[in-house]
């Protein structure tokens, strides 16, 4: 992994790689893989912004929030399909 490269956010490999790539109609760009999960980062113009891209993160408490809310939710679903057994 370089030096600049974050680990893969869902997986954790230290192997991940930003390599150019050109798509089926001749369009070419910079994206940053995963070689265990196969997740990749966003097509870039150039290989900086696909690394800047790779590694922004969500910080601690945008991704604290996002669990309350997400569990808020699951917690209202349950509910919801638990009153619907009786009706």
């Amino acid at each position: 992994m370089s030096d600049d490269l974050k680990p893969c956010p869902f997986c954790g490999c230290t192997l991940v790689d930003c390599d150019d790539v050109t798509d089926n109609n001749g369009n070419s760009g910079w994206h940053v893989y995963c070689p265990q999960c196969f997740c990749d980062g966003p097509g870039m113009d150039c290989k900086a912004d696909a690394i800047a891209a790779w590694n922004r993160r969500a910080s601690d408490a945008e991704i604290e929030r996002l669990r309350a809310d997400n569990k808020r939710l699951t917690d209202k679903l349950l509910s919801i399909a638990e009153w619907e057994k009786y009706t």
